[in-house]
Formats: C-alpha cells, sequence, structure tokens
C-alpha cells in the first residue's frame, strides 16, 4: 500500500510537467498578421538594445583608454618634473662644490701672498709687519 501511494505520487510530480499549457503560437497555427508584426517589433527592440549596450560599452571603454592615456601622461610628466628637480639639484651641488674649491684656492693664495709679503724688504719692516700682522683674538700674548 505505501509502494501504491509513493509511486502515485511521483507518477503525478512527472507527468504535471508534461502536461503544462502549450505556447501560444504553437496551438494555433499559423500567426497572424498583428502577431508576426509584434513578435518583429519585439526583435528589432531586442537589437536596438543590445545595439545600445555594445555601443555603452564601447563609451566606456573609449573613456578609460583616455583616463588610462591621461594617468600615463601625467606619471611621465611628473617623472620628467622629477628628473629635472634631480638635475637642478645636481648642478647646484656642483656649483656650490666649484664655489668652494674656488674660495679654498682664493684663501691659499691669499696666506700665501701674506707670507710672501712677510719675507720681504728689510728687518725692521718684517718685524713691524709681524707686529701688526697679530689678530685681534689674540689678547695679551705679547
Amino acid at each position: 500500500m505505501k509502494k501504491n501511494i509513493i509511486a502515485l505520487v511521483l507518477m503525478s510530480l512527472l507527468v504535471a510537467p508534461v502536461m503544462a499549457d502549450n505556447s501560444k503560437v504553437s496551438g494555433k497555427g499559423k500567426p497572424t498578421a498583428q502577431e508576426k508584426e509584434a513578435q518583429k517589433l519585439a526583435i528589432e527592440a531586442k537589437e536596438e538594445f543590445d545595439e545600445d549596450r555594445v555601443k555603452d560599452k564601447k563609451d566606456k571603454k573609449h573613456k578609460k583608454d583616455k583616463k588610462d592615456k591621461k594617468d600615463r601622461k601625467n606619471k611621465k610628466d611628473r617623472k620628467n618634473k622629477k628628473d629635472r628637480k634631480d638635475k637642478k639639484d645636481r648642478k647646484d651641488k656642483e656649483n656650490e662644490y666649484n664655489e668652494s674649491k674656488v674660495l679654498e684656492k682664493q684663501s691659499n693664495k691669499k696666506s700665501e701672498q701674506d707670507k710672501k709679503e712677510l719675507d720681504k724688504g728689510s728687518e725692521k719692516g718684517k718685524e713691524s709687519r709681524e707686529k701688526n700682522s697679530k689678530k685681534w683674538w689674540q689678547f695679551g700674548s705679547d
């Protein structure tokens, strides 16, 4: 008995989809002119919708490409700007280094010139120059 009930339930579940209503067109024969026109309009609307989707995708891709191109350009500009700044910094450092070298050379020449001046002239002149060349910060070192 249980087997019969189970079989009956299974049969009803399996047969129900088979007995479902047929589509509108399949049971009536040839479609009418209005149905054909409606079907054509539906197909055209779907094609237009698909074309719009494709166009939207192309537009999005185009915008993304433009943005990517702009980003690459900005990145390149930033890199060039950084390179120019680095070059300028290097040039400034080089100039500072050269200036310090020049100042060092000038101070060496000046000290050599002072020594040469001290060696020139008479003994009396040498003594007076040595006396006068004492530095101002050397107090009481007579």
